[in-house]
């Protein structure tokens, strides 16, 4: 089959599915990663492929957008909905692409490659490492001035890992929001009573966790550890901590308290403004 041919049908099926409101998985190449890899609805990812949604923008401003654990299936960009709806005039400006994590779809009805580990704590190994070169790739292509990166909840913690794993991924700046750093303090503090049922069956508590690679964190990235108040699912203490480490080792790092319930962030005014500077390159660091 001709790549003409095959371009034509995977479009067809492209408008197939938005029309029923069926996710498709993007296509593979016969080595991995991404058949049809455009920057803009996919990106090759190792193996995988992973989907995205891109918001054009001034490409000197990069602003991309990592979802949480997914355990009710919801679309991965749904949160990041939210916070384009709030209007950031900064935001508006930057070049904005939320990126699917593993066997997660997008509300364009495109979906990533891969295990979603939906019902299980999904910082995984590969996970981590082909988010890595995901983002990696779209900085690469874009070359922007400065790369912004909000993450929430287990895509918080997915980052942060990133951040000492993979530091030569040049991330500028990361707006983490109630990020699990330390999974077995997440546990504890939020699952006290029944906290083997998040556990992974394969990895256990050999799950990694971001407070063991601040090591390797590059001092110029500027880290915006967010958390909320009125957060149930993980408390300020996890962030807290996970702070004291990062100054320890000189990183360049701030805790900012908002009124947010876990799933509030994105709405939230204060974290609004926030987003409104650093998607522009601009430190509010304290």
């Amino acid at each position: 089959m001709g790549i003409g041919v095959f371009k034509d049908i995977f479009a067809l099926s492209f408008a197939l599915l938005l029309l029923t409101g069926c996710a498709m998985s993007l296509p593979k190449g016969p080595e991995g990663g991404c058949a049809n890899e455009d920057f803009v609805t996919a990106v090759s990812a190792g193996k995988e492929c992973l989907a995205l949604k891109t918001t054009a923008g001034n490409s000197d401003y990069l602003v991309l957008y990592l979802h949480g654990d997914n355990i009710y299936k919801r679309p991965a960009d749904r949160d990041f909905n939210k916070l384009m709806a709030k209007n950031s005039v900064g935001l508006n400006q930057a070049h904005k692409i939320a990126i699917a994590r593993p066997g997660h779809n997008l509300t364009n009805g495109l979906a990533s490659t891969g295990d979603s580990c939906t019902k299980t704590i999904c910082v995984l190994q590969k996970n981590v490492d082909s988010i890595a070169i995901a983002i990696n790739r779209l900085i690469q292509h874009y070359k922007p001035k400065h790369t912004t990166v909000i993450a929430r909840s287990g895509g918080a913690g997915i980052i942060a890992t990133i951040l000492g794993k993979h530091p030569d991924v040049e991330i500028n700046s990361a707006l983490l929001l109630a990020g699990p750093y330390n999974q077995n303090q997440w546990l504890d503090t939020t699952y006290p009573d029944n906290k083997r049922q998040w556990l992974d069956p394969v990895y256990g508590v050999n799950n990694r966790s971001a407070d063991e690679f601040i090591a390797g964190i590059r001092n110029d990235v500027a880290i915006y550890l967010v958390t909320g108040r009125n957060d149930t699912n993980v408390k300020t203490i996890v962030a807290q901590t996970y702070y004291d480490k990062l100054i320890k080792k000189g990183k360049n790092v701030v805790v900012i308290e908002t009124d947010s319930t876990h799933f509030g962030f994105e709405e939230d005014d204060n974290f609004v403004k926030i987003v409104d500077q650093v998607s522009q390159g601009k430190s509010v660091l304290k």
